[in-house]
């Protein structure tokens, strides 16, 4: 691929496997391809997000080597015995709103290094 061509990235979903995304980033990297936008679901836009915030992929592999899925995905016991089982979550946000927090911290989408979509969806 040409390096002066537009092109958008689009990271999909899969859990912890998802992380494998930081390593698409590494060889669009070394290649000098820099996507116009970053679009990211799930995972992929955590990944999408911590890369336009300017962590290089070298840093996230870091981050992502040392991640554990039960570190992240804390089963919400507490609110599903309070709520019987009505709880809006099955786990708790609390985990991942600190990995956010590490990633970006208070940037804002205008503030990313790079431009961001992410897809959400409201079910209330």
């Amino acid at each position: 691929m040409n390096t002066d061509t537009r092109f958008s990235l689009v990271l999909g979903g899969g859990g912890m496997k998802g992380l494998a995304h930081i390593g698409v980033l590494q060889a669009f990297t070394e290649r000098g391809l820099v996507p116009a936008c970053i679009i990211g679901s799930s995972v992929g836009a955590l990944v999408g997000a911590a890369w336009s915030a300017g962590h290089s992929p070298e840093a996230l592999h870091e981050i992502a080597v040392n991640l554990r899925r039960r570190d992240i995905f804390v089963v919400a016991h507490a609110d599903m015995a309070f709520k019987r089982m009505r709880s809006p979550a099955l786990f708790r946000r609390e985990p991942l709103d600190e990995l956010l927090d590490r990633l970006v911290g208070d940037l804002t989408f205008e503030q990313l290094q790079r431009p961001l979509i992410v897809n959400t969806v409201d079910i209330n």
